[in-house]
């Protein structure tokens, strides 16, 4: 993967905090701000999630069931009945 210089312009209390970070942890500057990105992205996506009750569920699964192929199908209902590797000790 090819990197990208960029600038940024931080406070400067910011700096003292990565500076901080970067020394105690033994990483670059680059990776901690890299892996705070990344904890971010991943946060953001984790808040676009819900959780839906039974009813909610059924109605969806039933959106999901109503026109599609049957080769997709074929496909989903061998993805859903697949065992988990964690569940295949068990």
């Amino acid at each position: 993967m090819s990197a990208v210089a960029i600038t940024v312009r931080i406070p400067e209390n910011t700096v003292k905090q990565l500076n901080f970070l970067a020394k105690n942890t033994n990483r670059s500057k680059t990776d901690v701000v890299i892996s705070a990105i990344q904890n971010a992205f991943l946060d953001q996506l984790d808040s676009n999630f819900c959780i839906l009750d039974e009813v909610e569920s059924e109605e969806l699964y039933k959106k999901l069931d109503g026109d599609i192929s049957p080769a997709v199908k074929r496909r989903r209902d061998l993805l859903m009945s697949t065992e988990y590797v964690w569940d295949k000790d068990k």
